[in-house]
């Protein structure tokens, strides 16, 4: 079976729930509360779509201004990016355009979702779906409302969002920017979420 690898950014503000969103979606797992994400985490997760395997490299990215240039050196690199804010936090789903805007900056058009999370909080919600579609920089653009402790919707941001990178590549009669970096070799990531020393991880195109 022909594969395809897609490298996809989780981009937005930190207590977002992007860790939480990612690690329902790739494990099934769910926690109150992770460690927030110090500079770049990568997850591997396998789907198909159209009958074709599709590896999806979810980098988890820190919300942390400090960390701004480390998520900036793979806006060129990623084939989509799923931005995430808490409907909950008026001040996360403003911290979006700004993401957009950054990220636009170095890849011009790249292919990208907006997911508004913890929906289950439903007697605090500050952002909508009608705010959405107000806002003109996100008109026609996929919204989801997702809920990662209650298990809602959270896979759609991310199968979708591989189905809009496919279709672009596909009209485009080229291969995915990650397919290029895994065919000339590995990258690296670093993050700090298990110990309080840097480390570096080298990942292959069917490795985490």
């Amino acid at each position: 079976m022909y594969e395809t690898n897609l490298s996809i950014l989780l981009l937005g503000a930190s207590d977002t729930g992007k860790t939480s969103l990612l690690m329902r979606y790739a494990k099934n797992q769910y926690k109150d509360s992770y460690i927030s994400t110090v500079g770049l985490d990568s997850t591997l997760k396998k789907l198909i779509i159209d009958g074709e395997e599709v590896n999806l490299h979810i980098m988890d990215t820190s919300g942390q201004e400090r960390f701004k240039s480390l998520s900036q050196s793979y806006y060129k690199k990623a084939d989509g990016v799923i931005f995430v804010f808490d409907v909950t936090n008026k001040e996360s789903f403003e911290a979006i355009k700004y993401w957009l805007k950054d990220v636009q900056s170095y890849n011009s058009d790249i292919v990208y979702v907006i997911v508004g999370n913890k929906i289950d909080l439903t007697n605090i919600i500050e952002i909508n779906e009608n705010k959405i579609k107000a806002e003109e920089i996100f008109k026609d653009k996929k919204y989801f409302e997702t809920s990662a402790k209650d298990n809602i919707n959270v896979e759609k941001p991310f199968e979708e969002l591989a189905k809009l990178i496919i279709q672009k590549l596909n009209e485009q009669g080229k291969p995915s920017v990650s397919d290029s970096i895994r065919r000339s070799g590995s990258f690296h990531i670093y993050n700090q979420n298990n110990n309080n020393s840097r480390k570096s991880h080298s990942m292959s195109c069917c490795e985490k």
